[in-house]
């Protein structure tokens, strides 16, 4: 109890500050370039803050096994640099011991990392996206910004070189459509105006050309028109729900469903990885312990170096698996789960070595 409660006072505090770390690192690299074109339809920090609150959940089933690996090779390594690793292990107290109190650390945040990534991590991702759409709402309300890229929902580009009537006439504008992969469409025209209602919006464009080319590039079609009307669906569609944003039971229901035969891999593979995910917590904080313990003593930026070549070899690791399982190459579940399956093998297989060989040799 006493070995239990010297780490956890260790462990903590590096823990606490690399998750916030990641938490803000994450949220400037996504929350900047998403709130910049919403600027003008904020209307203060309350809005910031409560997006903040919905995007924050979305990163924490990545930023959850990262912390855990981190912080447990700083604590590995501050008690080798201080020799308090060399008085444990002198004392008589096993690779195995601290091995066990690693595994109920892991086990503890695997557990809340599981509740996380099956329910508040899709309703974050639905509710954050509902946020977009109100705020796009808004701002297509009041008028596309001047001058500048815009895209009011996901693969619409809007482009304006002149506004009137508080922003909802426009001159000289660029619009492109990309939300069908297949049928890409780019349309310029002479003027346009905006539609805006409640969940959706319109955008009319006069005397304009649209132009669609092939993927290949070897077609194209141009068409001169008068008017051209297109709708903008700024809410949810329950019927364009994408797998991340789909509740677990709800998943688990299609993904059973044989009626969802095409998308049955794709289902299963999102399935599976709001499972597996979550356990990489436990399988990348037992491998810290083999870790910290031979590199502990090789200065702290190569155990940070070991941590994130860990983390990057699991995550793309996971990354091509997941692709391999939406193709239907090989059953989910196999490739889905492998990656925690061979790190925590390998994490249990140096552990034996140091419990067997001794670990005082690698602390000289």
């Amino acid at each position: 109890m006493i070995l239990f409660r010297m780490f956890l006072k260790e462990f903590f505090p590096p823990f606490v500050f690399v998750f916030l770390g990641l938490n803000g690192m994450f949220l400037l690299g996504r929350l900047l370039p998403m709130v910049v074109p919403f600027l003008s339809s904020i209307s203060g920090l309350a809005d910031i803050f409560h997006f903040i609150s919905l995007l924050l959940p979305t990163f924490w089933t990545f930023i959850i096994p990262m912390s855990v690996l981190f912080a447990l090779l700083i604590v590995m390594f501050r008690l080798s640099r201080d020799n308090e690793l060399v008085a444990l292990f002198s004392c008589g107290v096993s690779v195995r011991s601290i091995a066990l109190i690693f595994c109920v650390f892991s086990s503890v945040l695997t557990i809340v990392s599981l509740y996380l990534s099956t329910s508040l991590v899709p309703m974050a991702k639905a509710a954050s996206k509902g946020f977009i759409a109100e705020m796009a709402e808004k701002v297509l309300a009041g008028g596309i910004p001047v001058r500048q890229f815009f895209s009011p929902v996901n693969g619409i580009v809007i482009y304006t070189h002149a506004e009137t009537d508080k922003g909802t006439h426009m001159e000289g504008v660029f619009l492109q459509d990309a939300r069908r992969p297949d049928a890409k469409v780019q349309i310029m025209a002479k003027s346009g105006e905006i539609l805006a209602g409640k969940g959706s919006a319109a955008i009319s464009l006069h005397d304009g050309v649209l132009i669609r080319a092939s993927d290949e590039l070897t077609q194209t079609d141009v068409l001169a028109f008068e008017k051209y009307t297109m709708k903008l669906q700024l809410g949810s569609d329950s019927t364009q729900v994408s797998r991340g944003d789909l509740p677990f039971g709800e998943l688990w229901r299609m993904a059973s469903n044989p009626q969802q035969s095409q998308r049955r891999p794709v289902l299963l593979t999102e399935l599976h990885k709001r499972l597996a995910l979550p356990f990489s917590v436990f399988a990348l904080g037992l491998l810290a312990l083999p870790l910290g313990v031979s590199f502990g003593r090789a200065g702290f930026s190569s155990v940070l170096s070991m941590g994130l070549l860990a983390f990057l070899l699991y995550y793309a690791a996971m990354v091509v698996m997941s692709n391999l399982a939406d193709s239907g190459a090989a059953p989910a579940f196999l490739l889905v789960w492998s990656p925690n399956v061979v790190v925590t093998a390998l994490a249990g297989y140096l552990i034996y070595r140091l419990q067997k060989n001794g670990p005082l040799g690698l602390l000289k």
